[in-house]
């Protein structure tokens, strides 16, 4: 019986000690993976501010391969396409992002704003309504509306975005500048505002 009992013992250390072994092997690559896609990411990082998006994208996407759940480079990614003015390619990485997290109130702006470039006007205000259901104090979606707004000549919605925007984020000179147009004397008092269409 006490022979049983010990082999027992050993063979159940044995199992711990292998356990052990694996966990910690298997920490010291995660760490030098974890480390190497830190340095692809910062050559990315740097790709982009010298303004050779493809290179970033590149490095990015090695980022991505690796760690298909980090939203943070679906972003990165989709920001170095717009700035290389591939758009289309923006929004599908953007929409990607969001299969993996649809609460994700910067994904939702990001497409909103890509869709914006694309004159795809209802489809960006789908996205930034969205992006402030998740996130309601988020002055650049609504400035984002009151542009959209503005090139439909709804001033009065116009107007009342860009007040949303000034109400969280009082320093933006564009918004101001906005609102002082749209309530021009001819224009009349930002309450009696209507749309030009």
């Amino acid at each position: 019986m006490k022979n049983k009992n010990l082999k027992i013992f050993f063979s159940l250390s044995l199992i711990f000690a292998i356990f052990i072994a694996v966990y910690v092997i298997k920490n010291i690559f995660s760490k030098e993976e974890n480390s190497a896609l830190q340095e692809i990411n910062i050559k990315g990082e740097d790709y982009f501010k010298e303004n050779d998006f493809e290179k970033a994208i590149s490095c990015w996407e090695k980022v991505l391969e690796a760690n298909p759940q980090n939203l943070e480079i679906y972003q990165k990614i989709g920001v170095a396409y717009v700035r290389n003015n591939q758009i289309v390619e923006a929004i599908d990485i953007y929409e990607k992002g969001l299969k993996l997290d649809d609460k994700n109130s910067d994904l939702y702006y990001a497409l909103a704003f890509s869709q914006f470039l694309r004159n795809d006007y209802f489809s960006s205000l789908k996205n930034l309504d969205k992006a402030l259901y998740f996130n309601e104090h988020y002055p650049e979606a609504h400035y984002l509306k009151g542009l959209i707004y503005e090139k439909k000549g709804l001033d009065n919605l116009a107007y009342k975005e860009f007040v949303a925007e000034i109400n969280m984020n009082p320093s933006c000179v564009s918004a101001w500048r906005k609102i002082k147009n749209l309530a021009d004397p001819q224009a009349g008092t930002p309450e009696n505002l209507v749309s030009r269409e």
